[in-house]
């Protein structure tokens, strides 16, 4: 839903499932994508020392936008 801004009607129709089937599979996989166990796992956060991505750093299109980036919250550099 989130990813391809369809309202969740759009996936009832796709899939051919009740609101409340598709409800309570959304809710499994956002519990899933949120749990302890998986972030803990996959998630690492960059420290201090991290340096800037090859991707950014080499591409001109973003490299002038984010050379003095010290980090980011939520998505939003600093």
């Amino acid at each position: 839903l989130a990813v391809t801004g369809l309202p969740q009607r759009h996936l009832e129709e796709r899939f051919q499932r009740s609101p409340s089937t598709l409800t309570k599979a959304i809710h499994c996989i956002l519990d899933l994508l949120t749990s302890d166990n998986l972030y803990n796992t996959y998630v690492q956060l960059p420290d201090a020392n991290t340096p800037l991505a090859l991707e950014i750093e080499d591409n001109p299109k973003f490299h002038p936008f984010f050379q003095d980036c010290q980090g980011s919250i939520d998505g939003t550099h600093l």
